[in-house]
């Protein structure tokens, strides 16, 4: 990837980043910031989602020192240690630094960001047709009798459904 479009991703994981931090500050998650790092948790609530540390914003790199006091922290609040970070804004060494501090990976979600102009001005080409098999019918549901419809056929567990990409594009079989 040329230096721009590594640029331009770079800002649209930061957009990402931005989002997530203020999803769980506003859902009552405390933030401390601990030397490079940001120690989030929710007094109230233990669920991992809301409680973690994560490189501090515009950091480029993080020492397993900074990561170990932010842990500390953690479990001075009684929260279990736990690191999240994107992992397209850290070099790849930051990951073997939190694996050298006694952690493993817990979840890895996947993203796949798109911009209606973009990154960085290049639209990428769209997918290539294929072909249905005659077995599965696609059908776009434009009504909420229809949506309602899909949502009960999605979740019965009588219909095979594949949904790779969320129950609005999901296939039945």
């Amino acid at each position: 990837m040329d230096e721009p479009a590594v640029k331009a991703t770079r800002q649209t994981l930061r957009i990402i980043q931005d989002h997530w931090f203020y999803a769980v500050t506003t859902a009552g998650a405390q933030h401390e910031t601990v030397g490079f790092i940001d120690a989030i948790y929710h007094p109230h609530n233990a669920l991992p989602d809301y409680n973690f540390v994560t490189p501090r914003r515009n950091t480029a790199w993080v020492s397993g020192q900074y990561v170990a006091q932010g842990l500390e922290r953690l479990k001075a609040v009684g929260r279990a240690p736990r690191v999240r970070y994107i992992e397209g804004l850290y070099p790849p060494l930051f990951a073997k630094t939190v694996r050298s501090l006694g952690l493993e990976i817990e979840r890895e979600i996947p993203l796949m960001v798109y911009q209606q102009d973009g990154l960085n001005g290049v639209i990428p080409p769209p997918p290539p047709p294929t072909q249905t098999p005659d077995h599965i019918r696609l059908e776009v549901v434009g009504d909420q009798a229809a949506a309602e419809t899909w949502w009960y056929v999605w979740r019965d567990a009588y219909y095979d459904c594949a949904t790779p990409h969320g129950a609005d594009q999901a296939l039945v079989q």
